[in-house]
């Protein structure tokens, strides 16, 4: 069935079937709102009629409202936004809710999801002229390297599985909706503003980066991340320059354990050689607890480093961009756990980095969207959570993704052998980003009728 039905959609998107019929001014306002949140879904509702020849007329587009959730692959909107100003435009200016809107971002996916079929057809509004979704998608000009957006209009019909795909149709002259002052008043009030703080800056490289080392432990349990060197903007929002890979820190760290357990043995061996040049000297000396100070001495080395004290990449970055502060961590999650979401830092998470960071910082978890048969995580969502020190209280902001060239360079780490190697730009010993993995189809439940 589901073989038949992927046959038919194939066939029915090689042809445009309608026409969808929207103000320029529409487009451009949903254009900025799917570009305000690059890594995450956005969306909204569409309110208009329909021509004698069943095609879409679009007279008022709705953008995400306050209090609206989403994730990277799921947008929710603000439930009572929507009924309060849908109540005014269906009851006072006789529009019809006809359909929604959502975007998939970045993902390679410009058309409907198996979730978002699923979820039309199983809430369909039962004698209307049809559901219209329009999919939204970011597009990197080849040209330009600019940012773009992308509209594609999809048209379910009742009793159909399938959907018909269409073209978007501008009408040039401005929406006479929109210039009734009580219906911009009623949008406006609740709409989302845009924002320009909570935001937590990360280059494109790093991200990647960051997405593959979770993707190179499919299936295993992978390890415990990373450190996150940068430092803060203004307005409190961090700016990332580097991570460390988390091979650095665990084999630094063993080393260090082991650097330590030698230094107790030496000093051992010199208590040993003391106390017995003291017996043959047969005078009364007084004795040196050198354990006691080999002990204190670790522990200044340690002092504000839980995770046992500044490894050697650390103090190599800190030589070399002596402006770099480690202003947080990266966790890699590999569970589907279904009473806790993937995305979600643990409270054990939240406890230790705020124990490490008890003035603050960054916490960006990776985490598996979608898994394939062979359990390689096809697609790889980020979230970051930002701490001031309180477990239980933090800030969720987006990830803003710098283009580059990155400012700041990994130069050297340590391999296994405690000898050092050299890295490329990226970081790493060869190129582990792969720009061309293709994604999975997202599941949107964005649909409220």
């Amino acid at each position: 069935m589901n073989f038949i039905r992927g046959v038919c959609n194939a066939v029915l998107n090689a042809r445009i079937d309608f026409k969808v019929h929207m103000f320029h001014e529409d487009i451009e306002r949903m254009k900025n709102w799917v570009l305000r949140h690059p890594d995450r879904e956005t969306g909204g509702n569409l309110f208009g009629l329909w021509s004698d020849h069943g095609e879409p007329v679009i007279h008022i587009v709705l953008g995400p409202a306050e209090g609206c959730r989403r994730t990277e692959v799921s947008f929710y909107q603000n439930v009572p936004y929507l009924d309060r100003v849908g109540r005014l435009l269906t009851n006072e200016y006789l529009l019809c809710h006809i359909g929604e809107w959502h975007s998939h971002h970045q993902l390679r996916l410009s058309e409907p999801s198996s979730g978002d079929s699923s979820t039309v057809i199983r809430n369909y509004p039962r004698g209307t002229c049809g559901f219209l979704l329009i999919i939204a998608n970011i597009r990197r000009s080849e040209k330009t390297q600019v940012l773009q957006v992308t509209l594609s209009p999809y048209l379910y019909k009742e009793g159909h599985t399938s959907y018909l795909k269409g073209e978007i149709c501008r009408l040039l002259y401005p929406s006479p909706f929109r210039t009734v002052t009580k219906i911009c008043v009623e949008i406006e009030q609740g709409e989302e503003k845009e924002r320009k703080e909570n935001m937590v800056h990360l280059f494109e490289q790093d991200e990647a980066l960051i997405k593959e080392i979770l993707r190179d432990n499919s299936g295993n349990k992978p390890t415990n991340g990373g450190d996150l060197f940068g430092l803060w903007t203004t307005a409190r929002e961090p700016v990332i320059h580097l991570l460390l890979r988390p091979s650095d820190i665990q084999e630094e760290n063993r080393q260090m354990q082991e650097g330590r357990k030698g230094k107790k043995e030496n000093g051992a061996q010199k208590e040993h050689l003391q106390i017995e040049s003291t017996y043959q000297e047969g005078g009364d000396v007084e004795m040196v607890d050198l354990q006691d100070s080999t002990k204190a001495q670790d522990e200044t080395v340690t002092q504000g480093f839980p995770q046992g004290g500044r490894t050697n990449q650390e103090e190599k970055l800190s030589r070399k961009y002596p402006s770099l502060q480690k202003i947080g961590r990266y966790a890699l999650h590999a569970f589907h756990d279904p009473l806790q979401k993937a995305h979600e830092a643990t409270l054990e998470e939240r406890a230790n980095f705020c124990h490490a960071f008890p003035c603050g910082g960054v916490l960006i978890v990776a985490y598996p969207v979608t898994i394939a048969a062979d359990k390689i995580y096809e697609e790889i969502g980020l979230a970051a959570y930002i701490f001031e020190g309180d477990p239980n209280r933090y800030s969720e902001p987006e990830i803003s993704t710098i283009p580059g060239p990155k400012l700041f360079e990994e130069t050297a780490t340590l391999n296994y052998n405690g000898e050092e190697k050299k890295r490329n730009g990226n970081g790493s010993e060869e190129n582990l980003i792969n720009f061309d993995t293709v994604p999975s189809k997202p599941h949107s439940p964005n649909f409220n009728f």
